[in-house]
């Protein structure tokens, strides 16, 4: 199978590293960037000999054999290399957040049906083994009834200049914090409305630093549970954490991260405790997936749809936010 990659910065790189150890060759990679392919040429000298470098995804896609895309462009750099590669034919991955806005998300789901590609957005939470169980026991029916959905996202960076660039990023909820928000849908049902405010309180004196740097929203989603999920760029500098707690009618799940938490199991007695710890790479099992899925020839279970979707509830989030509050329905913008 060969691959063709956009975008060979830091994300870049990650899932080439990955690629190397499947069945995938890369044909070609494409970044605007001389430096950055220049530096993605020194990472993998020796090991990728063959592969055709470019500056102008037009071009790489016309002489493109590849049988899947991997997108890894920050959001403010989406402007249609998702919809080209579908029209080509090409199995898209794509990294999260889709886009910065739901036209252009939608836009995607478009192309994506239009042309029926297998298509996967990188929402790794959802490759972690914590996320994997918790799905597996409410499968079986052992959690019950979901009730509190209850998460932190917290670091302290500068980031990239683009990042604090809330024209580029979309700000914290949108670039990073919508793993959270993703989780939540997922679990627990389609939101059916948001209340949320947010502020910049550690970073008024940097210039040219726009995004907030904390966050918290309160919403109900289609189960009947209730979610908070906060987050800040004013905590530990060097740490970035995404934890969470949820309550289910049967069960207590504490997650430190994507591999570890503990369950409790609440209706057991005497109350049962279980530790789950892996060391695995979600962000690797998410393109294992995705390539899986190609040769299996069966659409991925995080679609691009469900980025769509996600969008669409970090949207909703941002707009109540900029509303002081003001509680704002999740909608599709239009059937897709």
């Amino acid at each position: 199978m060969l691959c063709a990659l956009v975008g060979a910065g830091n994300m870049g790189m990650k899932h080439t590293n990955v690629l190397l150890g499947l069945d995938v060759t890369i044909e070609s990679v494409c970044d605007i960037s001389e430096a950055s392919l220049e530096a993605y040429k020194q990472r993998f000298k020796g090991r990728l000999e063959q592969v055709k470098y470019y500056q102008d995804f037009d071009q790489m896609l016309a002489s493109s054999k590849a049988d899947m895309v991997i997108i890894t462009l920050p959001p403010f750099a989406q402007n249609g290399q998702f919809e080209k590669a579908a029209e080509a034919k090409k199995h898209v991955f794509i990294e999260k957040p889709i886009a910065l806005t739901p036209e252009r998300g939608l836009s995607m789901v478009r192309a994506a049906k239009k042309n029926r590609i297998i298509s996967s957005v990188g929402f790794h939470m959802r490759q972690g083994a914590v996320y994997r169980f918790i799905r597996q026991l409410m499968k079986e029916g052992k959690a019950g009834k979901p009730v509190l959905f209850q998460a932190l996202y917290s670091c302290n960076s500068l980031h990239t200049p683009w990042w604090r660039d809330k024209e580029k990023s979309g700000g914290q909820i949108l670039e990073q914090v919508i793993h959270l928000y993703d989780l939540g849908r997922s679990l627990l049902g389609e939101p059916q409305g948001v209340s949320a405010r947010m502020q910049n309180i550690c970073h008024n004196d940097i210039e040219s630093y726009t995004v907030e740097d904390v966050s918290s929203s309160l919403t109900a989603y289609a189960s009947g549970a209730i979610g908070t999920i906060s987050a800040t760029n004013c905590a530990v500098p060097g740490v970035w954490k995404g934890a969470y707690t949820l309550v289910f009618e049967n069960l207590m799940v504490e997650c430190q991260d994507s591999n570890h938490a503990t369950f409790t199991y609440t209706n057991e007695n005497p109350i049962r405790r279980e530790t789950i710890s892996e060391e695995d790479s979600d962000h690797a099992k998410g393109i294992e997936e995705f390539v899986n899925c190609v040769k299996q020839d069966v659409q991925s279970p995080c679609s691009i749809e469900e980025g769509y979707k996600s969008l669409l509830y970090v949207y909703a989030a941002t707009q109540s936010a900029e509303q002081s509050g003001t509680p704002y329905t999740v909608k599709e913008h239009a059937n897709v």
